[in-house]
């Protein structure tokens, strides 16, 4: 393989020749990264969907209010 690199530290490594331990946490890691990255455009869009629900019921309420 060899093509697998990574790095730690600053430092680059090959990660066939890293620990198995080390290559579990270097996976785990690279999962948290990827779901955090998900979380984060996950927040994007609920943030964007309460203001555009805000917007909708702040123009609803006009409306209403234009009826009384």
């Amino acid at each position: 393989m060899g093509d697998n690199k990574v790095i730690i530290d600053g430092e680059e490594y090959d990660l066939d020749s890293l620990s198995d331990n080390a290559k579990h946490a270097v996976l785990q890691i690279q999962s948290l990264n990827s779901k955090k990255a998900n979380v984060h455009a996950e927040l994007s869009q609920i943030e964007m969907a309460l203001s555009g629900f805000g917007s909708l019921l702040g123009a609803e309420m006009q409306e209403h209010n234009k009826e009384d």
